[in-house]
């Protein structure tokens, strides 16, 4: 290829690029050169000019990609000398004014840093009580009030019932009466004899009170209802859910009472006085009070006839900052130019700090009236970078690979492309004039969804892509990340993966032979590397969004979480940012939100509960102004409908406050077609989904089939002594013939052995049945001229030992090439076999379905719903093109639940649809569990692919029909139009963000609690531990360590894996003791029940993982 360099060095760095490139080409110019170089000899002079770099050096590297046209390649050096485009600039301006990079938007800056300048004036008055004095003095809790309600209660009772511009004014004139005794005493009493009552339930036409008390009550935590249910269904406005906040919801501490007038006349004690008798604060008080009254004056003279339009983002945006601002300035040591004759202290030192410091009182740190002053400047300090936040974060050059057309097979992607690009062609470049877009993306699997994704949101924003992919598991964000690495060829200033867990991390990067060296994924340690490492000797091309964030966040993890333009990570990183109601953990996804569009992966792999979760996370995508894309091949209507509901109220209330259109356009793309609407409504949105889901439908069912279904039957024995034993044993049994069955029509041959082999797949729902069919594989008697190989894989495994196994799978179920002969494991297998047939066999559990690029030639799997069967049918003939005569996907009539226990209420469940209870929502149940009468048999035996989840019946049968059940449970959760905070839709149009009462009654990923144990080798021996302090072994844990018996190892697929081994590796290679490499790579995580030996008891074995010996009949119970 041809290269052309540009050298902008100045200084000594003249000379030293010159002598470099002169070596491997011909100067065109003064400062130019240009080569014919390939990859590798390109990649070594960016090595050699990186190694010399310095500050004053500045090179760019361009390659010719056709006769007229040549693109940006790198940049070594100081990158801001050349543009996006390796363009260099003649001349430069400079400003960071709101109105300039903020394209006319933020009107209602001005009123929201008064906002959060009053309410941290005051967030921290009730700590002058001299209860909370004490606790600092003693380094122990002796107040029973939170002094965030203690400071309400004052601000509430300075009001006093008056109107805003009374208070106001009277706060303007605090120098004359903050000295006069009598009135403080009585401010004092008054908030004594009102602190019972509920002070946020104040007059809907006076705004700016009640703004500013729920900003200084929430700036810790947002009221928790002690009572669950808020408002039920009522009226979900301001009054309904605020009324009733009192000091039960959550601000008094643990375990104490005001029982007594006294009692609570002592928590109102304030023997310095309050905070007014501080000249500086009254100072800033004024200050505040006056630019408070302007800004007010401003927005009544223009849109203050409807507050509660801009109320939501307001509040949203201002709690934000004022936690930022607090979170910052309590980080820092007391300023030591402050004087003040005011005694009461704000905060403490931790002890690590005060070991040097002499004096008694040494751990107490800031002066109150210096907190609250201070805090009030860094917050508005905040308030005014948000404009530049949401515009101004690094941006992605769009790479070559998301440029070009997508080749034959992956057409569609191009259609999308097109279609996105009329969409947006006659777009106004104003920000305010731009359009909300939603993506609804339901490509089928193995289609390419992954890269088409990033292709569509390049071809959505060509000049300033910036991005966050959000996925639901661990390993198909790893995946993702390393799908994007590979085609994009990202550097790791541009991309980063983020999972949350080191060991998880390292070991998948040790499984990936191809690591690009100019990435670099991971959990937040990537974060704490130095400029010069993270750049590889470049100057950093964000210095300047870093310097603006250096100023707002002070841990460099979060500064680089906000820098990084193209991020993959789990959802879980984001959610906080609606679900984080204390402490601050919403803040930093927050703001990677503002100016990031959000790509949510496999949207439909979250269970009911956690969809309403998801679907906050998406109303604030809207409430930011950012684009949103959902992705999955099963996306059912009334997810689609919900998400769009969600993303249409978020981007009303981005509208007002903003001052910009409220108008979205919805993109459907599939792998048949691409159809874009502009300013679309909910009524229309409903029709128009429906449409293209049947018209997919219809393309689908003219598709040559690839996976065809039987429905097997399980025979039982009634009336017997042990019948529900015996009904387990029949289950069991029948589930692993059906393998055996499956091998003799979908086999092939081995053309070195003559034998016939198969690899397939039997899923079961939960681990302990799962095991239990492992276990009846290793003992079962076989035809002669069978042999099984069986390898068990769940969740409930130590991570190196999953690891290995994972990595061994997704290596060998790659058949995109089909080279599994080529596998030592399996040649060997087949080898020393003396069976004409050999059947491998993976018995999981259901963390084969999402996420694993495997595939097998068959499955055998237990029905939970529809969405599982679909997904897990996915992983069958995933990458061969072959058209199946017969049924390659075998289901059982009944799964475990329903055939060992016929009276069972609810069999579909954990997983499944069934008996889901949310709020007043109360489960729905089949009346059946019989499968043959669940299902259509005739297209299952057909054909089964996503069409019973894309397309809903006219009229559904959630009693009757497996598919109808799941979008009448859908339909229940996210559809219904109650304004209770069980419901998106009370979400979207009431004020629940008030309170945590939705995220209590809807959390994300609510699951039992779990206790963390580590294998350690003692001797050879193997033995359960809970972690202790870093050099400690900890506790052991009741959970013995067995060998697997002889019997079962002749049939085990893998060798058994050596775990001292392994640990020796992982330790030499990260340089880490033996101890705490088990601690990180030898996790086993359980929940707590699973250790509590009640009826049976808790085993592991390495190849079988941890499971419950004889629980079977009491998980179905």
């Amino acid at each position: 290829m041809i290269v052309t360099f540009v050298s902008e060095c100045r200084k000594k760095s003249i000379q030293k690029t010159q002598r470099i490139l002169d070596t491997y080409a011909y100067r065109i110019g003064r400062r130019t050169w240009q080569a014919n170089l390939t990859e590798q000899g390109l990649e070594a002079i960016r090595q050699r000019l990186t190694k010399e770099a310095t500050r004053s050096t500045a090179i760019a590297c361009h390659r010719v990609t056709s006769r007229r046209q040549s693109e940006l390649v790198w940049v070594v050096g100081n990158r801001r000398v050349f543009d996006s485009r390796g363009r260099v600039a003649v001349h430069r301006t400079r400003t960071h004014k709101a109105k300039n990079y903020a394209d006319g938007m933020w009107q209602h800056l001005p009123l929201l840093r008064s906002l959060v300048r009053m309410a941290a004036l005051w967030h921290d008055f009730g700590k002058a009580s001299e209860p909370f004095q004490n606790s600092l003095r003693q380094r122990s809790s002796v107040d029973v009030l939170r002094h965030e309600w203690l400071s309400l209660i004052l601000f509430d009772s300075f009001i006093a019932d008056r109107d805003e511009l009374t208070w106001l004014q009277a706060l303007t004139e605090v120098d004359m009466w903050c000295n006069n005794e009598k009135l403080q005493a009585d401010w004092i009493a008054r908030a004594v004899q009102s602190s019972t009552r509920s002070p946020l339930k104040h007059l809907v036409e006076q705004p700016i009170t009640r703004w500013i008390k729920w900003l200084i009550v929430s700036h810790h935590l947002l009221p928790h209802s002690p009572h669950g249910s808020v408002c039920e269904d009522r009226a979900a406005d301001w009054i309904s859910i605020a009324s009733d906040v009192d000091e039960s919801w959550g601000y008094q501490k643990s375990g104490r009472l005001l029982k007594t007038s006294e009692d609570r006349e002592k928590a109102f004690s304030f023997p310095a006085g309050l905070p007014i008798r501080s000249k500086q604060w009254r100072e800033a008080a004024v200050e505040t009070a006056n630019s408070l009254r302007e800004a007010r004056q401003i927005n009544i003279a223009s849109r203050w006839d409807r507050p509660d339009d801009i109320e939501r983002a307001l509040l949203v945006l201002a709690r934000t900052a004022l936690m930022l601002g607090d979170h910052q300035y309590s980080s820092e040591e007391s300023d030591k130019s402050w004087r003040t004759d005011y005694p009461p202290f704000a905060n403490t030192r931790r002890a690590s700090n005060c070991d040097d410091i002499g004096p008694a009182q040494s751990h107490l740190k800031q002066r109150l009236d210096e907190h609250l002053v201070r805090v009030a400047d860094r917050a508005v300090a905040v308030s005014g970078r948000l404009p530049y936040l949401q515009s101004k974060m690094p941006v992605l050059e769009v790479p070559r690979e998301l440029r070009k057309s997508s080749p034959a097979r992956f057409q569609w992607q191009n259609k999308a492309v097109s279609e996105i690009q009329s969409l947006t062609s006659d777009r106004a470049r104003d920000h305010r004039d731009r359009p909300g877009t939603l993506i609804v993306n339901t490509a089928g699997t193995g289609t390419g969804k992954t890269t088409a994704n990033a292709k569509m949101l390049a071809a959505l924003h060509p000049d300033d892509l910036r991005v966050a992919f959000a996925l639901g598991l661990r390993t198909l964000t790893l995946q993702t990340g390393d799908e994007y690495r590979e085609r994009l060829k990202l550097k790791r200033r541009d991309m980063q993966v983020i999972i949350g867990s080191r060991a998880v991390q390292q070991l998948h990067q040790d499984n990936q032979s191809s690591l690009d060296d100019h990435s670099l994924t991971g959990d937040y340690d990537w974060m704490d590397i130095p400029d010069e490492e993270f750049f590889f000797g470049e100057t950093n091309p964000h210095s300047e969004q870093e310097r603006v964030l250096e100023r707002i966040l002070a841990k460099p993890k979060d500064r680089r979480l906000l820098l990084t333009p193209f991020l993959v990570c789990t959802i879980d990183h984001l959610i906080p940012a609606t679900d984080g109601v204390r402490g601050g953990h919403h803040i930093v996804p927050l703001l990677r939100q503002m100016s990031s569009d959000l790509v949510i992966d496999e949207i439909d792999d979250y269970d009911a509960i956690d969809l309403v979760a998801v679907l906050r996370l998406v109303h604030l995508v809207g409430l930011l102004g950012r684009d949103l894309l959902i992705s999955s091949a099963t996306i059912t209507p009334s997810i689609a409908m919900a998400v769009f509901e969600s993303y249409r109220s978020g981007r009303q209330d981005f509208a007002a406050f903003q001052d910009a259109t409220s108008q979205v356009d919805v993109l459907w793309v599939d792998e048949f077609q691409a159809k874009a609407k502009k300013a679309v409504e909910s009524s229309q949105f409903e029709e128009y989904h429906v449409k293209r889901m049947r018209l997919k439908s219809n393309r689908l069912a003219k598709e040559t089939p690839k996976r065809r279904g039987q429905v097997f039957e399980i025979v039982h024995v009634e009336n017997e002594i042990n019948e529900t034993v015996k009904r387990r044993d029949n289950w069991v049994h029948a589930m692993a013939s059906a393998a055996v069955d499956a091998h003799r029509h979908h086999h092939h041959a081995d053309p070195k052995t003559g034998r016939c082999f198969s690899i397939g797949l039997i899923r079961i729902a939960n681990i302990e049945p799962c095991v239990a069919v492992a276990n009846r594989l290793f003992e079962m008697d076989l035809p002669n001229d069978f042999e099984v190989r069986v390898m068990v894989y769940h969740s409930r495994q130590v991570l190196i030992l999953r690891s290995e196994i994972e990595s061994y799978l997704g290596r060998l179920l790659n058949r995109r090439e089909d080279n599994v002969l080529d596998d030592p494991v399996i040649r060997r297998r087949l080898e020393e076999s003396e069976a004409a047939n050999v059947v491998f066999i993976v018995v999981a559990s259901p963390v084969c379905e999402v996420g694993r690029d495997h595939d097998y030639d068959w499955t055998v799997a237990e029905p939970s719903s529809m969405r599982s069967l679909i997904q897990v049918c996915g992983r069958v003939l995933r990458h061969r093109k072959a058209n199946p005569e017969v049924a390659n996907i075998y289901v059982p009539n009944f799964n475990y639940r329903a055939f060992v226990k016929l009276e069972k209420r609810a069999a579909f469940t954990h997983p499944g649809f069934e008996d889901v209870r949310l709020g007043p929502i109360e489960g729905r149940t089949l009346q059946t569990k019989q499968l043959t009468k669940l299902i259509d048999l005739e297209q299952f035996a057909t054909c089964i692919d996503a069409r019973p989840r894309m397309v809903a019946a006219e009229t559904l049968q959630p009693d009757q029909r497996l598919a109808d059940l799941e979008h009448a449970v859908l339909r229940d959760v996210l559809n219904n139009l109650s304004r209770a905070e069980h419901s998106p839709h009370g979400w979207n149009q009431g004020c629940h963000y008030l309170t945590d009462a939705a995220q209590q009654i809807a959390p994300f990923r609510r699951s039992a609690p779990e206790t963390r144990l580590y294998l350690r080798s003692d001797d050879g021996e193997l033995k359960f531990f809970e972690p202790g302090p870093r050099d400690s072994d900890g506790v052991a844990a009741l959970l013995p360590a067995h060998e697997i018996d002889d019997q079962s190892r002749e049939r085990l697929w893998i060798p058994a894996l050596d775990y001292n081994a392994l640990i020796e590796v992982k330790a030499e290679q990260f340089g880490i003791s033996p101890l705490i490499a088990m601690k990180r790579f030898g996790e086993l995580m359980v929940p707590n029940w699973f250790l509590e030996n009640v009826r049976a008891e808790p085993i592991w074995i390495p190849e079988l993982g941890a499971y419950r010996e004889k629980t079977l009949t009491d998980l179905a119970d």
